[in-house]
């Protein structure tokens, strides 16, 4: 047999593009004339080029999956690399005009029975190819994201605006990561990403030094000295959320509520994983926070809990910087009633006036933002005030650490499942998000907690 003549990828999915934009157009000419229905030549000719544009579809998968097999790379340089069964998908090519015409409210709509699918061609595709990529069944009523719209990469696109004479704006819409990010109290400590995750994920860790480092004599070979290794594993766990959005709000075109939709989807995952690095469980599925996690600090008040003082909030700092981890994003977290009383609680007994949560006009200039004991302070009600210890109730945490050894991994798509009918005597539906994470400390000694402030009002 002779060599194989390879495709041009990147041809055929510029023609694909070309057909989908054209489809679009019929599409749009036809929802600005009072949303009239296709004519006949329309009809056949959108569903001429629909069935065009899935045909450079299924060629352009075939080419992947025979460079796949032969060891190629992508467009872009890159090695193509064969899942794994079971495997979260990565990238699924969609190109730049792809994600800037892609819209989740837009798909939502379409699984609701609100709008056409035909409107929502390109976002039931692209589930599609998420779900076939990933190996997960597909069901009427989900709508796989993947990773390229979950991670975003801020592009700019133009659109036209019918308003009284038409005007160019340029819009940005942020990656459901990106919005998560921004979300979480913990994540503006340091707690860091790891995101786009295919199967389970090793990281080694440093858990001993052995340098063997000694004076010796001239002649004399120095003992050979090994460090201890150990791993950190992440697995898959399913997240799920979910939030109510009004049918008219699905409606509605307005990149914005598109926005709205994004943020507010990052807002809910935000909340759970924010509450999941501070307190998680650890039981069945739940990842372990780091309260919950072993060998970390302890700097506990007493038999009952009791006030938090000066003395304890030095602990908690020096309970790290003993374990030779006070290095990196340091920064306490705690809830509003703890900041609440350490603000109107003095260092000391003599009446200085200098309380152990400094007011911001309290500070020198150079460290506005570093209001407890020199360093940044976080307060989020996501900090359990419900515990109880001896005779003590309603006890507090604080958290101090280096916020970096706090891992969140994501793996790579997001699933959204469209239910419309548990409200739909409101006229609300309700959107059911799926996503895959896990948390981790690389390191425990890099936290300590304080687990029985109070009791407090």
């Amino acid at each position: 047999m002779g060599r194989r003549i390879a495709v041009d990828v990147d041809a055929l999915k510029r023609e694909r593009q070309r057909k989908m934009d054209e489809a679009a157009d019929l599409l749009t000419t036809a929802n600005e004339d009072n949303q009239r229905a296709f004519t006949p030549d329309e009809q056949k000719n959108y569903d001429d080029l629909m069935r065009e544009a899935k045909d450079f579809r299924r060629q352009i998968q075939a080419e992947e999956e025979m460079r796949l097999e032969e060891g190629a790379t992508d467009s872009r340089g890159q090695p193509i690399v064969k899942p794994n069964p079971g495997d979260a998908p990565t990238y699924i090519g969609m190109t730049k005009e792809d994600k800037n015409r892609y819209s989740i409210r837009r798909g939502m709509a379409a699984l609701a029975g609100l709008i056409s699918t035909k409107e929502a061609s390109l976002e039931l595709e692209v589930s599609e190819a998420v779900a076939k990529r990933s190996g997960k069944s597909l069901s009427d009523r989900s709508l796989h994201i993947p990773f390229e719209v979950m991670a975003g990469d801020m592009e700019r696109r133009d659109l036209s605006v019918t308003t009284e004479g038409a005007d160019i704006v340029q819009v940005e819409h942020g990656g459901v990561i990106e919005l998560l990010r921004n979300k979480m109290v913990t994540r503006a400590a340091g707690v860091r990403f790891i995101t786009g995750l295919r199967g389970d994920l090793l990281l080694p860790k440093h858990t001993a030094a052995t340098t063997n480092t000694t004076w010796v004599a001239e002649g004399i070979a120095p003992t050979e000295g090994i460090g201890t290794f150990g791993q950190v594993k992440f697995q898959p766990s399913q997240l799920a959320c979910y939030t109510d959005i009004t049918r008219q709000t699905l409606l509605q075109t307005s990149f914005d509520v598109e926005q709205f939709i994004r943020g507010d989807l990052a807002a809910n995952l935000a909340v759970e994983i924010d509450r999941t690095v501070l307190h998680g469980s650890g039981a069945g599925t739940e990842p372990a926070g780091i309260f919950n996690t072993s060998n970390i600090g302890d700097a506990s008040i007493g038999t009952s809990g009791g006030a938090p003082t000066w003395a304890k909030i030095v602990e908690l700092e020096t309970d790290v910087s003993v374990a030779n981890a006070d290095q990196g994003s340091l920064a306490y977290i705690t809830n509003a009633k703890v900041r609440g009383v350490l603000k109107t609680t003095e260092r000391t007994t003599a009446s200085t006036g200098l309380f152990i949560w400094q007011d911001p006009s309290n500070l020198a200039p150079a460290t506005p933002a570093t209001p407890l004991n020199g360093y940044r302070a976080f307060v989020t009600n996501q900090v359990r005030s419900d515990f109880t210890k001896g005779s003590g109730s309603s006890l507090s945490s604080i958290f101090f650490g280096n916020w970096e050894e706090g891992i969140v991994a994501f793996w790579a798509d997001l699933e959204i499942v469209v239910d419309p009918y548990t409200q739909a005597n409101a006229g609300v539906v309700r959107m059911v998000a799926l996503a895959f994470a896990d948390f981790q400390v690389r390191h425990p000694e890099s936290f300590s907690v304080t687990k029985d402030a109070g009791p407090i009002a």
